[in-house]
């Protein structure tokens, strides 16, 4: 059965609005350059970590419903429990464990989590970062280059949408979407946690006047 995935949605926000600092914001002097250290936002269902990848602004964007949930032989055995779990570690027999639910993973690529996609602004005319703040107020984040340009963002408390908004922008510019890697170029060697075990063809990205969209057929 073919599946399409509707992911996520971010918009252009022309209505962010002041924020309340408090002593508990995080501050920083530039921007991690690595995903697990990015500034987090999210409300339980999407989220977003803003970061900076070589000379890009990122934003990579999830949701915590997209997961490939086909069945795993073996998966369901009456032993998987934290219950049973807790009385191996009790007797110091952790390989069972091992052998039910971590090896058949090495077999087959899913039930799997899967990742939404990303946002992408080239920054690389804009100066250094100069300052990020995370405000605990209303969650917001506020980044600042040295150019004077600022971007705010945050995500809907309740509702699964975004909103960002750049300001002292003087060129025209153009976000990028950066579907997930779902097939390996020829030359690439597979590893067991890569998303092409999945099997899932390209995702299509359409430009329209005043959107892109990204469909993932799963």
């Amino acid at each position: 059965m073919k599946k399409i995935i509707t992911v996520l949605l971010f918009f252009v926000s022309p209505f962010l609005g002041i924020s309340q600092s408090s002593p508990h914001d995080l501050h920083f002097n530039s921007l991690s350059t690595q995903w697990y250290e990015a500034i987090p936002l999210g409300n339980g269902m999407l989220g977003a970590l803003i970061w900076q990848k070589n000379n890009h602004l990122r934003f990579s964007l999830d949701r915590a419903d997209l997961w490939d949930l086909r069945p795993m032989k073996g998966l369901h055995r009456p032993e998987f429990s934290y219950s049973w779990v807790v009385e191996q570690v009790n007797k110091k027999d952790y390989k069972p464990v091992q052998e039910y639910f971590d090896a058949p993973y090495d077999r087959e690529a899913a039930p799997s989590k899967i990742p939404g996609g990303a946002l992408e602004f080239d920054t690389k005319g804009w100066g250094y970062v100069r300052s990020v703040q995370l405000f605990l107020s209303n969650a917001l984040c506020e980044v600042k280059w040295t150019s004077g340009i600022v971007l705010k963002t945050f995500v809907h408390a309740t509702e699964p949408v975004g909103w960002f908004r750049f300001e002292n922008i003087t060129t025209d510019f153009m976000p990028k979407l950066i579907a997930p890697k779902y097939q390996k170029d020829a030359n690439e060697k597979e590893e067991n946690d890569d998303l092409s075990r999945l099997g899932y063809k390209h995702g299509e990205i359409q430009h329209g006047v005043n959107s892109i969209t990204y469909n993932q057929p799963g």
